[in-house]
């Protein structure tokens, strides 16, 4: 979570930085401080909207190359998965 004005990178250590990332992205698209009061969210770039008055719209991520930093946009909220870490809990 980033709930300062400017981006922020984050490093992954030297044994995570070759795997593929999928990113999960939540930002207004209000610009600034005033998207944290927003009704509506954007996942990576895209609108949410329910498809009824019961059913979540499809979390699609966001394929990002394998890199040694992530950059998490201001005022915003992140979930990066890293696939071929292998870490216990998902085996």
């Amino acid at each position: 979570m980033n709930l300062a004005p400017d981006p922020v990178q984050i490093f992954l250590p030297v044994c995570l930085s070759f795997n593929a990332v999928e990113a999960f992205v939540l930002q207004s698209k209000q610009p600034g401080r005033a998207g944290l009061c927003s009704r509506s969210v954007n996942l990576n770039g895209k609108l949410l909207k329910m498809m009824d008055d019961q059913t979540l719209p499809s979390l699609e991520g966001s394929s990002l190359p394998p890199a040694d930093h992530l950059q998490l946009p201001s005022y915003s909220l992140a979930l990066y998965v890293l696939k071929d870490a292998a870490a216990l809990a998902y085996q």
